[in-house]
């Protein structure tokens, strides 16, 4: 959150005498804000720090330690796995994970730079909050795609003020409908491939020992039959339609497969 201040500073740095910020961006809202983000931070830090000091067992020492230095610090400076190229979130975590709003960057720009060369705070500070967490996080060997996950809503805010002009675009309508049939299409040869013990699927599931092939097989298959139910122009709604299928399906389907595999529930296990 702190980065936000960066765009912030750079704005008022470019600001003219005919250019003056309305008063919710001067720096008492903002020393507010900061104040706010650590007094919440504080009632959690103070009362572990308070519940450790009270107690002898190096197990409190030992969970002290590891949430303030090994999973903050040590995790960004020296990371000892996820081990990824400086590169990794530009071309592989970006182009899909942030679409639909990744379709819309080429024909974005042109209104971004209008905005930069006005010194338009409600571009500037988003997009420059985007860039630095893209930056920041590729600094670190250790990456994963959720890392870059805050910069996503901050990308939508600096998009949203030209929104009307795109929206309503008949390509940008077919090429959302023909990404949500790559998706199920994919979804439903993958899950074809995996009922026959071969592909991708087939890996996953003797690697798991699981069989998501049917979970596989289904979605796609949903996915499809939903994009042909709705208007092959109405590349926004095939969109939707097809993200709340495959969540719902991962969120019901995928999770409890891959439940019993997962970390938590083998140290529940060990437990009982």
């Amino acid at each position: 959150a702190l980065l936000m201040l960066l765009p912030y500073a750079l704005v008022l740095w470019r600001q003219t005498p005919l250019q003056t910020l309305p008063k919710r961006y001067h720096w008492g809202w903002w020393a507010t804000g900061v104040l706010t983000m650590l007094v919440t931070l504080l009632l959690w830090l103070l009362p572990m720090l308070l519940a450790v000091d009270g107690r002898l067992d190096p197990a409190y020492n030992a969970y002290r330690d590891n949430i303030l230095m090994k999973q903050t610090v040590t995790r960004y400076a020296n990371s000892w796995h996820h081990i990824k190229p400086f590169w990794y979130f530009l071309i592989n975590v970006v182009p899909w994970a942030w679409l639909p709003l990744v379709v819309l960057l080429p024909w974005q720009w042109p209104h971004w730079r209008s905005a930069w060369r006005k010194n338009d705070a409600r571009i500037v500070m988003p997009l420059g909050f985007v860039l630095l967490v893209l930056v920041f996080f590729s600094m670190s060997p250790g990456k994963r795609g959720v890392y870059i996950l805050p910069a996503l809503p901050m990308l939508a805010l600096a998009m949203a003020p030209y929104m009307p002009h795109t929206a309503d675009k008949k390509w940008l309508s077919r090429i959302l409908w023909g990404i949500a049939l790559l998706i199920g299409g994919s979804l439903f040869v993958l899950g074809l491939l995996g009922l026959v013990d071969t592909g991708p699927v087939a890996k996953l599931n003797q690697r798991y020992e699981v069989d998501g092939s049917g979970l596989f097989l289904t979605t796609g298959l949903a996915v499809l039959v939903a994009l042909f139910a709705v208007r092959r122009r109405a590349g926004w709604q095939a969109w939707g339609v097809t993200m709340l299928v495959v969540w719902c399906s991962y969120s019901v389907g995928f999770a409890s497969l891959l439940n019993p595999i997962r970390t938590p529930a083998l140290v529940w296990q060990a437990i009982d």
